[in-house]
Formats: structure tokens, C-alpha cells, sequence
């Protein structure tokens, strides 16, 4: 799905991460994972198109993703693919109504009233947050607005979920059941691409672990993780 070839990126002439070369499969769950500044954020913004590589290329299923983001239509097709979930959850819930808010890609897709409506509650009885559909977004708690941003982005049924730090603000129950959430996703073939920094949430899940550290970024398979323990250190 993603191959990344000799990619090096840079911020303000300040090398982050240089001459990465792995692959991202379809149906892999990988966790990116790194201490502060090292990057974990830079990497997914690779991967969605927001920063560009000071060299190397980024091939997404073959096509190299810059060129995938200079043309209309397939860049409005790249985009409908992910569910993005930004660590700022606020940047991403505008509408007046927490209904409104999941509901809004269905309306973009055109989908009637009666579809719409629909997955609304269904989503709404996934998180456990009917009574907020009439409340307003940014009147929410952290974690309730991460749950209406995650419903949000499930409501189009997307084929990638890419999620910076979606842990955080996040009581253990909520916890327990986004991963719950996740686990099912990629069960069924969703690709998920999410940064943490608590590795502790999802050892016990089938995930590969992409390391990001002094420069690098080592992409480690579950098998690897399970029985190194230095590494899980």
C-alpha cells in the first residue's frame, strides 16, 4: 500500500529522519512510536500528504503520491479513502451539532436523509453518545470530542485510518473500547496507521511497531516485538 524509498525530512533545516525505506501492507495495523520530537507526527503527515519529503519518493499502491496529490481527481480520491483523526481534535469538529458532525461526509457523499440518519445512530450506539447528538462540539469534554471526531471519520467507512495520539483524554473505558474499536476495523481489511506514546495500550494487540528514533525509523513485525524484550524496553 505504502512503499517509502529513501525518504529524509527536515524542519526549519533541522534533519528529522533521513534514507527510510519500508513498506506499509494493506491490512497491516502498524503503531508508530517515539519519544518527543522525534517525528512520530512528521512520518504521518507524510503519509497523508500535509509535508512533502526533502528527498526520496512516497509510492502509494504503485503511484507516487506526490503526483497522486497534484491532480483533482485523484487527489479527491486519495482523500476519501482515509479516516484522519488529528491529534487536535478540535481543528476537525466545526458543526453545530454533534449529529450534524458525523453526519457532514455522509451529506458531502450525498447519501439521503433516511441512509444518513442511520448510520448516525449506529455509529452513535459504537461510542456510546446519543445523548450528545444534540449538544455542541466544542462544548465537550476531551474524550467525548475524540469519540465524536472518531465517529466521524467511520462514518464514510474509509479504507485507511491514519490517528495521531488517539489515546489521549481517553478514561481507561473509553480506552479499552477504542481498541475494541480498532481491533474490529482491522479484522475486517481496514488499514490502521496510528502514533502513541504508550505502547503499554496495544502490546497485547497484533500490530507491527514502526520505531522512529535518532533519525531512523525501523518498522518491526508483532513476532519481533513479542520476543525481543530489549526492543519492548
Amino acid at each position: 500500500m505504502y512503499q517509502l524509498d529513501n525518504i529524509s525530512c527536515a524542519y526549519d533545516e533541522r534533519l528529522i529522519f533521513e534514507n527510510v525505506n519500508l513498506s506499509i501492507q494493506k491490512g497491516d495495523y502498524v503503531v508508530v512510536l517515539g519519544e518527543n520530537g522525534q517525528g512520530k507526527s512528521t512520518f504521518l503527515d507524510l503519509l497523508m500528504g500535509f509535508k512533502a519529503a526533502e528527498s526520496g519518493k512516497i509510492l502509494f499502491e504503485g503511484d507516487e503520491l506526490k503526483q497522486i496529490l497534484k491532480h483533482r481527481k485523484s487527489k479527491q480520491a486519495y482523500y476519501q479513502r482515509l479516516g484522519i483523526l488529528f491529534q487536535d481534535v478540535d481543528i476537525q469538529l466545526f458543526n453545530q451539532t454533534v449529529y450534524d458532525e458525523i453526519a457532514f461526509s455522509l451529506y458531502q457523499a450525498n447519501r439521503s436523509e433516511e441512509e444518513i440518519k442511520e448510520r448516525v445512530l449506529d455509529l452513535a450506539d459504537v461510542f456510546g453518545i446519543h445523548d450528545l447528538l444534540g449538544r455542541i462540539p466544542y462544548q465537550l469534554s476531551g474524550g467525548e470530542k475524540k469519540k465524536v471526531a472518531f465517529a466521524s471519520i467511520m462514518a464514510i467507512n474509509p479504507d485507511i485510518y491514519i490517528l495521531d495520539e488517539p489515546f489521549n483524554n481517553l478514561a481507561k473505558e473509553a480506552t479499552e473500547q477504542l481498541k475494541a474499536i480498532l481491533r474490529h476495523l482491522n479484522s475486517i481489511g481496514k488499514t490502521i496507521i496510528l502514533s502513541t506514546h504508550h505502547y503499554h495500550y496495544l502490546a497485547d494487540e497484533n500490530t507491527k511497531v514502526c520505531l522512529v528514533k535518532d533519525g531512523k525509523i525501523t518498522l518491526y513485525d508483532k513476532d519481533t516485538t513479542t520476543n525481543n524484550q530489549d526492543l519492548k524496553k
